[in-house]
């Protein structure tokens, strides 16, 4: 890693049976250095590390280990880190040496800094800017820097980043965008720099910083349960909880209905934060109890965002 910067390490993660979350540290750092991220959510198969120390910490090389913890209560799991160096590609020889730790040591310091916020939010299909600011080292006043971002996240269309044109100005700026498959909850980005000094192109990176995920609305129901008595007639409330960008019209789609119950009217796009779904039963419906679905759709710059809301109705 260069003198006073951060490293990047992304861990690819086999899983075998587990499909939780799990936590990835590094062990045996010397003093001095730090770890940032490597929260890797449920299912996910890649995960981002950075590690950092300050200008004065031990040059190493230094022997350090990876660990990945299970992070679900009751799982005590834990696996160390391993890579393969290959030796030799001959057919027939044995030339794959298998290392269950990596070597980590410093650079000459890079020829420019990056700082940007602690954390960000971002809303699905709305782009979000970042700023982050640029400090040159004594002598490189000029250099074009290019800044963008990395995510764990792997999956086409999930997250897109778009760079600041490479440029000499002290606080750049770039986008990245949510896209309708993007998980919500919490995810690790790191912020990228790029320059080209002479024949050199550095890469210096800040400390994994959290980035929250948030759905452009949230559907809320009043009621977990209604009971339909034959011939009645009942009102579904419920409200949308709308990020302040998101002011586009929602549409629900109720199934799973049961016999001798329907809708007293079609369902028209919810335009404000409150709707009311009033459902009729027939004289002899079916008894007992069912499970209802309730799918909320809206288009976001040309892209369908969709998710669904589980209820159990009786009747």
């Amino acid at each position: 890693m260069p003198r006073g910067a951060s490293a990047l390490l992304t861990v690819s993660i086999t899983r075998r049976g587990y499909t939780g979350p799990v936590r990835l540290s590094l062990l045996d750092l010397p003093p001095g250095y730090t770890v940032a991220g490597g929260e890797v959510r449920a299912g996910g198969t890649v995960g981002l590390l950075t590690v950092q120390a300050p200008l004065e910490a031990k040059a190493g090389p230094f022997w350090v280990k990876l660990q990945g913890q299970a992070t679900e209560p009751g799982r005590n799991l834990q696996r160390l880190g391993r890579q393969r160096l290959v030796l030799s590609r001959d057919v027939g020889a044995a030339g794959v040496l298998p290392l269950k730790g990596l070597a980590l040591a410093q650079t000459a310091a890079a020829p420019f800094a990056l700082t940007a916020p602690p954390a960000l939010t971002v809303v699905k299909g709305y782009p979000l800017e970042v700023p982050v600011g640029v400090k040159r080292a004594l002598g490189q006043e000029k250099l074009a820097v290019q800044v963008s971002g990395a995510t764990p996240d792997t999956l086409p269309g999930t997250f897109t980043f778009k760079a600041s044109p490479a440029g000499p100005g002290n606080e750049l700026r770039f986008t990245v965008s949510a896209g309708p498959a993007a998980v919500e909850g919490r995810t690790d980005l790191v912020v990228l720099g790029k320059a080209r000094v002479g024949a050199v192109e550095p890469t210096v990176a800040l400390p994994a910083l959290p980035l929250l995920v948030k759905r452009a609305y949230e559907v809320r129901l009043a009621s977990a349960s209604l009971e339909l008595l034959p011939g009645q007639t009942v009102t579904l409330r419920g409200t949308i909880e709308r990020q302040a960008m998101f002011k586009g019209p929602v549409r629900l789609v109720l199934s799973g209905l049961p016999a001798g119950v329907a809708l007293a009217r079609p369902l028209a796009p919810v335009t404000g934060n409150e709707f009311a779904i009033e459902l009729k039963a027939a004289p002899k419906p079916a008894a007992g109890m069912a499970k209802v679905t309730l799918t909320c759709a809206a288009t976001i710059n040309g892209q369908a965002h969709t998710h669904r809301g589980w209820s159990s109705r009786w009747w």
